[in-house]
Formats: structure tokens, sequence, C-alpha cells
């Protein structure tokens, strides 16, 4: 059964800013997995060249109210913020520091596996030019999508198969999230692990 992507508005309350992040091993648990190592707090931006005017609350801070209800609503919340991108302006690559923010990586790793094959993903900027190049870029675009599976296991992992199409080419890509653990306090929030491009086109 397929269903299409839901939608939010651009406009969301402001949620609490995400200021750590954790490190997946290559061969997932299946149980909850606590951080290991955590990004300090101004780590989340500090190679991101732009700041959010106050009065509007930046991407990630909105994505972090989805990221401690479900997996479907986060990974929605984040295409829409890759949808709304600005490429200039105080808002730069606001919807880019989300999915960096939320994308389930270990900084201080040499080599990352988040886009399927192994490289270093530890900076923003090189994590940016990543996905906004070929096929990723497919993602800013003005698409129709289309949720071709998805499959959850237990509680904590959720993968997403879905096929976007931009004038007429279709392009898949599937989304591995899993929800990890924070802080003393225990709270979890659902974080993306890969972001893996299936195939350049799907008659």
């Amino acid at each position: 059964m397929t269903a299409s992507a839901p939608s939010f508005a651009p406009s969301l309350p402001l949620g609490a800013a995400l200021s750590t992040r954790s490190s997946s091993p290559a061969t997932r648990p299946v149980t909850p997995r606590p951080a290991q190592r955590r990004r300090p707090p101004c780590c989340a931006t500090r190679n991101a060249p732009r700041s959010t005017p106050p009065d509007e609350p930046a991407w990630k801070d909105r994505v972090a109210l989805y990221a401690q209800l479900s997996a479907e609503e986060t990974l929605s919340a984040l295409l829409i913020a890759l949808r709304h991108n600005a490429r200039s302006g105080p808002t730069k690559d606001d919807g880019i520091d989300a999915l960096y923010a939320f994308a389930n990586l270990d900084i201080w790793a040499l080599s990352h596996h988040f886009f399927g094959r192994k490289m270093d993903l530890g900076q923003f900027e090189r994590f940016k030019r990543v996905i906004v190049a070929d096929p990723y870029d497919v993602l800013f675009a003005d698409y129709e999508s289309e949720t071709l599976s998805a499959l959850r296991s237990g509680d904590d992992f959720y993968v997403s198969r879905r096929r976007f199409r931009v004038r007429g080419v279709d392009t898949v890509f599937t989304f591995s999230l899993s929800r990890c653990q924070f802080g003393a306090d225990g709270r979890r929030r659902w974080m993306v692990d890969s972001i893996i491009h299936d195939h350049p086109s799907v008659q």
C-alpha cells in the first residue's frame, strides 16, 4: 500500500534545539542505544555560516518537536525542511542544518556510511557538498512523492522507501531511522541513520 508523505505548514512552534548527537555502529543492536559520543552544544551549527532571525524558529528546532513523537513525522518534517532550504539570506542552509543535526553520525569518526558509501561527513560543509549534489539534490526540488514501502522493527527502528518524481523522472531513496537516548534524563529522539539512493529511475 502506498501513501503520500504527510505535509506540515512551514511555520511551527519553536521547540527545544537538539544539542547532542549520538553515534551508531555499523551493525545496529535490537535494543535502544544510548548516545556514545556527543556533539558539544555549539557543534550542531558551528560550521553553518548563517544565523536564524530570533522571531523565526530554526528548522532543526521545529523538527525536534516531531523527533520526540514518531519516525514518520520526523522524516516528513526533515523532508519539508529540505524543500524550504534557503540558498541565501539569514536562513541560508537552514534545512540542511536540520538534517545534519538529526543525522546519527559520530563526528569524531574518520568515515561514515550515511549515504551508502564510505566518506568523511564529520564537518557540516562536507555533509552539505554531498546532499546538494546529484542524486540527493532532488530533495530540494518541487517533487511529487510516494511511499513505496515502510518497515518498523520493534519500537526503535524504522525504514521507509520513497519515490520522488521531478519533471517525470523518478528517484528512489531508502531512509533508515532509529530512536536514540540522550542525556541523564533518558529522553529519546528519532535520528536518521542513513539515506540510500536505490535507483536513478523507476518506471
